[in-house]
């Protein structure tokens, strides 16, 4: 939210990021306040995980499965608790280099996750070969699925899927009942949308969580 533009979309600044050389800082910048934010509301007493985005050119620096460890460490949050999310087309564009990190990443206990899966040019062999512990379905998909057959039959083999593999299932932008109740059925893992919560600061977070599960403070990490 800026002071004079208003809402700025991620579609419109993480392209220039990545063309201006930009994206590394950025991404820095992102897993610091998020790890940091996350370790937060552990302590208040909430067991949550915690998911960032990284971009194609992250995935080709070969010291970053460090540097995240090393953010993650100076926070105090559990690798096992961090799940990076890479989209399919960045996987697919740059395979070799991008495995080796993505391999690194896993063996230090870090969740990987496919992002938007069903958008890209993923097949079989790129989801045998890289180590992937999630996936989530595109909410292009999601969103039709309660009134479109061929939508609904893309998710629910997505779920089938990935229960094969052994992923952990989310469902991007569910928004309606229908949506939830439908996920729900075809027995997809979590959800990610506004039927559930908007996007909320860190204070308002917990109070969310205090109000949405108020036996969490009962529970330590």
């Amino acid at each position: 939210n800026h002071p004079g533009k208003g809402f700025i979309a991620p579609s419109d600044f993480i392209p220039v990021a990545e063309e201006s050389d930009l994206i590394d800082e950025l991404t820095h910048h992102v897993l610091v306040g998020a790890t940091a934010a996350a370790s937060r509301v552990r302590a208040a007493g909430f067991d949550v995980g915690l998911s960032v985005n990284v971009s194609v050119r992250n995935l080709q620096r070969l010291r970053l499965p460090e540097e995240v460890e090393a953010v993650a460490r100076a926070a105090g949050f559990p690798l096992h608790r961090l799940v990076l999310e890479v989209t399919e087309s960045a996987f697919v564009t740059h395979l070799a280099s991008t495995l080796e990190i993505l391999s690194r990443l896993r063996l230090n206990g870090v969740g990987l996750s496919i992002d938007d899966f069903g958008t890209g040019y993923a097949t079989f062999e790129h989801l045998q070969k890289i180590p992937f512990t999630e996936l989530k379905i595109d909410r292009g998909f999601v969103n039709g699925a309660p009134r479109d057959p061929v939508a609904r039959s893309i998710v629910e083999s997505s779920v089938f899927l990935a229960r094969k593999l052994g992923l952990f299932t989310v469902a991007e932008g569910v928004e309606t009942d229908d949506e939830w109740n439908l996920v729900s059925e075809l027995g997809v893992q979590a959800v990610q949308g506004y039927r559930l919560a908007r996007p909320l600061p860190e204070d308002d977070l917990v109070s969310w969580l205090r109000e949405y599960s108020p036996r969490a403070t009962d529970r330590r990490p």
